[in-house]
């Protein structure tokens, strides 16, 4: 072989070599250029934040894994670094919870700007990277509330409306005690807020701690009190013999509810406090199915020709042969006519709700606005269906004795945003004009 020879074949292998290491660079180039992009997650997605927000931050990048997270703060021409972090190890997922606590920051907008980078050959060896920017506003003040009525007397287990103003957007507003919440509402038209509320019926011996609260879009709460005097009396006691002949009677149209009690009796214990408890939920429920506007006018109607055979908030205990087994409260008025008597509505309304509710049996509850609701229970047939506008004294049902009641009568209650009120207050156009109207005259006051 000749030397020409011989330099040719060696031009040749370098070739090749120098064509499979190109080869091999390029096949190793976009083994590690994988192009996905690390994921970002960052909460919360809302408008509004506080300096108390807390910010969760999440990153996760399992091909390559991470290789830089900044996150910056801007605000004007203010820029601040929140938190970096180089790494110098594979790291594939990455959290954070971050504040505003400690920044001194000025209400208004503000922006949260995050960097991502991976380690990926990707882009000429720059890795992928991800930039976000979350767009907040920051609100550090409370709602003010401005009261529009200033004087409430209450009873136990009675009604109250108070009216007010506030100085911003809300995302709760309403009358709060104790444990109970009670929206209030905006009508159309009208930047004052009313509230129908209750001085709860379990607080005969103690002080229900009535107070307004709003709370803002981001989060400041402001709570105020208001002028309310409480007439205290006690309710009545009544004892309920539940007989033999009752339990045979009435439990097993609830045997469903609770399939596995058989024995009647502890059915009916079953029945009487959580099938009763479950019930009060559903009537919560239906009492924030409210238009945000007054429906009714005047005095509420009564069962005409009718006698009243349970008052409302009677402590009832209830005995079998002889053996206390029970205790609840009656949370409505029993009214008796003849048999399958015609049943008017109250006062004008929106149907919020027919059909069978436990222990009530077949039930009406009638919607009159700003969540005040009236019920009509254990019902033998219903005339009306949901969202049927009604007039007052129009007929809604008959009278019966579904559900638990033990014969032929009306049990009607008043609700305020789904917790009982004494019914009597509704009866009478004096408190009416008193207490309520003169408040509503407000907010036609207000459109002026």
């Amino acid at each position: 072989m000749t030397n020409r020879d011989s330099s040719s074949g060696k031009n040749k292998f370098f070739l090749v070599l120098g064509i499979l290491i190109i080869i091999g660079l390029i096949g190793l180039y976009l083994f590690f250029a994988e192009q996905q992009n690390p994921s970002v997650t960052f909460a919360p997605e809302k408008e509004f934040v506080t300096p108390d927000t807390k910010f969760d931050f999440q990153s996760r990048d399992k091909d390559s894994g991470l290789d830089l997270v900044s996150i910056h703060l801007l605000q004007g021409d203010k820029e601040i670094e929140m938190f970096k972090k180089d790494f110098d190890k594979k790291v594939d997922e990455i959290s954070k919870v971050l504040g505003l606590e400690k920044y001194r920051l000025k209400d208004g907008a503000l922006s949260i700007k995050i960097k991502v980078r991976d380690n990926s050959w990707n882009n000429w060896f720059k890795g992928n990277v991800v930039v976000k920017t979350f767009n907040y506003t920051l609100d550090t003040e409370p709602p003010r509330i401005t009261l529009k009525s200033y004087k409430h007397n209450l009873k136990v287990g009675g009604s109250g409306l108070v009216a007010f103003n506030v100085s911003e957007s809300v995302k709760k507003i309403g009358v709060q005690a104790n444990g109970y919440f009670f929206p209030a509402y905006s009508p159309p038209e009208s930047d004052m807020y009313l509230c129908f509320f209750s001085y709860p019926y379990e607080f005969v011996g103690r002080d229900a701690n009535l107070l307004i609260k709003a709370v803002d879009k981001a989060g400041n709460v402001r709570k105020t009190g208001f002028n309310y005097f409480v007439s205290r009396k006690n309710f009545l006691n009544s004892d309920i013999r539940i007989s033999s002949n009752f339990l045979q009677k009435k439990m097993p149209g609830f045997q469903d509810n609770f399939p596995g009690t058989t024995d009647k009796l502890k059915l009916f214990l079953k029945v009487n406090k959580e099938l009763r408890a479950k019930n009060r939920e559903k009537l919560l429920s239906v009492g924030r199915q409210t238009e945000k506007k007054p429906l009714w006018s005047g005095a509420f109607m009564r069962l005409p020709d009718s006698a009243k055979s349970s008052s409302f908030g009677t402590y009832r205990t209830y005995y079998n042969q002889g053996e206390k087994i029970d205790n609840q409260r009656h949370l409505g008025v029993d009214l008796a006519s003849v048999k399958g008597a015609k049943v008017p509505a109250a006062n004008a309304g929106k149907v919020a709700y027919t059909g069978w509710l436990g222990i009530f049996g077949q039930v009406v509850i009638i919607d009159h606005g700003l969540g005040l609701q009236s019920m009509y229970a254990h019902l033998s047939r219903i005339n009306v269906q949901e969202k049927d506008k009604v007039d007052k004294s129009e007929i809604i049902g008959n009278t019966g004795s579904t559900g638990m009641a033990g014969g032929d009568h009306l049990h009607f209650a008043i609700l305020v945003s789904g917790v009982p009120v004494s019914p009597l207050e509704w009866w009478d156009k004096t408190w009416i004009r008193n207490n309520i109207k003169s408040k509503l005259n407000l907010l036609e006051n207000n459109k002026e």
